[in-house]
């Protein structure tokens, strides 16, 4: 990719790293499952722009897994005091639950590379588990980003079935799913008066967060990526996504003064070792098998 593109993926990494800074401030403000809601009633406005790109079935199965329960359960995590850091790396884990789940729905198969990067990944997570007790990780909250994990890799899943549709009509228009039953879970969970508290109490900064995580990270950021896709293959922008977690952790120590134990530090680097298999394993074996024959 040509410099100045290279920059641009960059900066998208960067906004989609920053954004967990942007759910932290507005979590303090909004109730974690009426701040989703609110996330995807701001997109989801739009559609009456924007032709509909696909069957309403897959507006509905993406718009219930990856946008109601992902967001409910990711934003719920960070709002049960998840680490804005390791909340960043741990979502990310749906690289390799959606791999094992397109080997049991789709019949794909699942490599030995991507074994290797799920097996990482595993014991990752295990670290962190184990380190909770001595580590800033609170059980819940890292049950709630597994099961975030989870919801993104099923609408994987049925992005894969659905097929190839243009990125940014498609995300405005699954964006009208998501809000109706957030705003009923809201109601229900967190009760009418926070809602109408966090609504009828205007606070700039809770408004700054709504806008970034809406225009910055959503909008622009995945305006820029779609882009960035058009321009180039998918295996040479794809990989940049793995500097999300690096500018997510780095944001919550520099910024909030996170504190991450040993321990977590272990858990998360072997875990970014199962994504970098994942993501490159691919080339690895080619270049090692390419060795074998010549010899």
């Amino acid at each position: 990719m040509p410099l100045k593109h290279i920059g641009l993926a960059i900066i998208v990494a960067a906004a989609w790293g920053f954004n967990f800074i942007a759910v932290h401030f507005g979590v303090l403000h909004y109730p974690p499952i009426f701040l989703a809601a609110l996330r995807f009633i701001s997109i989801g406005i739009f559609a009456v722009f924007i032709p509909r790109p696909t069957a309403w079935r897959y507006l509905l199965c993406v718009g219930l897994s990856t946008g109601t329960l992902q967001f409910m359960f990711m934003f719920s995590a960070i709002n049960q005091g998840a680490p804005i850091g390791l909340a960043s790396l741990i979502v990310q884990v749906q690289a390799f639950s959606t791999a094992i789940f397109a080997s049991i729905f789709l019949s794909e198969r699942i490599k030995i590379f991507q074994w290797i990067g799920i097996l990482l990944g595993l014991c990752g997570i295990l670290v962190i588990a184990l380190a909770r007790d001595i580590g800033t990780m609170p059980p819940m909250a890292l049950i709630l980003l597994l099961l975030g994990a989870l919801s993104w890799s099923i609408g994987n899943i049925f992005m894969k079935v659905m097929g190839p549709v243009p990125v940014m009509p498609f995300l405005v228009w699954m964006s009208v799913i998501p809000p109706i039953p957030l705003l009923l879970l809201s109601l229900y969970w967190e009760g009418f008066d926070a809602v109408s508290k966090s609504v009828l109490n205007f606070e700039i900064y809770s408004f700054i967060s709504l806008l970034y995580i809406v225009l910055v990270s959503t909008l622009i950021g995945y305006g820029l990526w779609n882009w960035l896709l058009a321009k180039h293959p998918a295996s040479v922008v794809g990989p940049y996504s793995l500097l999300v977690p690096v500018f997510g952790m780095s944001a919550g120590i520099f910024i909030l003064g996170e504190k991450i134990s040993t321990l977590e530090w272990i858990g998360a680097f072997i875990v970014l070792l199962g994504l970098l298999f994942n993501v490159f394993g691919s080339k690895l074996f080619k270049k090692s098998t390419t060795k074998e024959v010549s010899l």
